[in-house]
C-alpha cells in the first residue's frame, strides 16, 4: 500500500476541486509581468499562504519555471520550508511518505534521496513516525499544486524530496547548506524555498516600525525590501541577510530555508560566478495604517537562474 501524504489544506487554503484549482492557477499566471524567460532556472523562494492571499505572488516565481529553458530536463524538485507546528531543534524532517497528492494529481516523493541523508546525516535529517505532523505543516503543501501545475505534462517523471526546516544554529545551517550543495549541483535538480516575509501586528507579536516617516504599510514593505536586497545582491555573502534578520527580527518565517539555499550556494561548484537572484514580485495580505489595531503579512517572489 502506497504511503500518501494527503492534501489536508485543499478545501479551505486552495480549491479541492482539480477544475477549478487549475482555473484558479491560470489566473494566477496570467496576472505576471516581465518574469525572466529562456533562463537555465535553479531556484525559487516562493509564499505558502491561502492562494487567494499569495497566489498571485507565488505565479510570478513558478511562471519562471515554466517559461525557462531547463523544465524539460529537472527530475527532482527540493521543497524547503519552515516548521509552523513542530518545534525541531538543529534537525530537518524529511518525509515518509511515498507521494504527496494534490487536487492535480499525486506527486511521487524520492526516498532514495532521502534515504541517503538519514543514513549519512542521522543527527540532522529525521522523520516523524505519525505523518500527521507533515500533513499538518502548509509551507510545503502550498507548493505542491503549483509543482504539479507546472510540470503536469510530465508529471510521473517528476519526484520531490520535501524538507521541513527546524530552529537550526547558523554552524548547523552552514552544514546542511554544504549536504545540499551536491544536489544544487545537479543539472536535473530545482529547488523551491517556501516563506513569508514580514508578518506585522499585535497577533503576531511584531510591531517594529522601520520608518516612521511613511505609512505603515510602506514601513513594512521598506524592512522587507532591505531584507530583499541582502538576498539578491550577497549571494556570495550568507552573512549580510543573517545580521539582517539578527538586527531587525524580521518575522520572515522561512529565514532558514532561505538561508540553507544561500549556504548552499556558497559551497557550490557550478552556481558561484555569473548568476542572478532576481526579485520579481512583493504583495501584502492588506495595507496597514494603524499601529494599534492592524495587521499584515508580505509575500516575495525570487528567482535563481542564468
Amino acid at each position: 500500500m502506497v504511503i500518501s501524504r494527503i492534501d489536508s489544506h485543499a478545501g479551505s487554503w486552495y480549491s479541492d476541486e482539480q477544475q477549478s484549482l487549475a482555473k484558479e492557477l491560470n489566473k494566477y499566471f496570467s496576472q505576471t509581468t516581465q518574469v525572466p524567460q529562456n533562463k537555465k532556472v535553479k531556484a525559487i523562494i516562493s509564499p505558502h499562504a491561502g492562494y487567494k492571499f499569495s497566489g498571485k505572488t507565488a505565479a510570478h516565481g513558478f511562471a519562471t519555471i515554466k517559461e525557462s529553458n531547463n523544465l524539460a530536463n529537472i527530475r527532482n524538485v527540493f521543497v524547503l520550508g519552515p516548521c509552523h507546528r513542530v518545534y525541531l531543534d538543529d534537525q530537518c524532517a524529511v518525509s515518509r511518505c511515498e507521494q504527496c497528492n494534490t487536487p492535480l494529481g499525486a506527486i511521487k516523493v524520492n526516498q532514495l534521496i532521502i534515504k541517503d541523508l538519514i543514513e549519512k546525516y542521522p543527527d540532522i535529517f529525521v522523520t516523524f513516525k505519525d505523518k500527521k505532523y507533515e500533513e499538518d505543516e502548509h509551507s510545503l503543501e502550498m507548493q505542491f499544486p503549483f509543482i504539479a501545475h507546472v510540470f503536469k505534462e510530465r508529471l510521473k517523471d517528476i519526484q520531490i524530496i520535501p524538507i521541513m526546516v527546524g530552529s537550526l544554529s547558523k554552524d548547523i545551517l552552514k552544514t546542511v547548506g554544504q549536504l545540499l550543495s551536491p544536489y544544487l549541483d545537479d543539472e536535473e535538480t530545482l529547488f523551491v524555498i517556501s516563506s513569508d516575509f514580514c508578518h506585522w501586528g499585535k497577533r503576531f507579536s511584531y510591531q517594529f516600525v522601520y520608518n516612521t516617516n511613511v505609512p505603515l504599510y510602506e514601513s513594512i514593505k521598506q524592512l522587507d525590501m532591505l531584507g530583499v536586497d541582502k538576498i539578491t545582491k550577497n549571494v556570495n555573502n550568507p552573512d549580510e541577510y543573517y545580521n539582517y534578520m539578527k538586527k531587525y527580527k524580521n518575522t520572515i518565517c522561512g529565514k532558514n530555508p532561505i538561508l540553507i539555499l544561500l549556504y548552499s550556494l556558497n559551497n557550490s561548484n557550478n552556481w558561484m560566478n555569473d548568476i542572478n537572484m532576481e526579485f520579481l514580485y512583493y504583495d501584502q495580505s492588506s495595507q496597514a495604517r494603524d499601529v494599534q489595531r492592524d495587521s499584515s503579512v508580505s509575500y516575495v517572489s525570487i528567482a535563481l537562474y542564468k
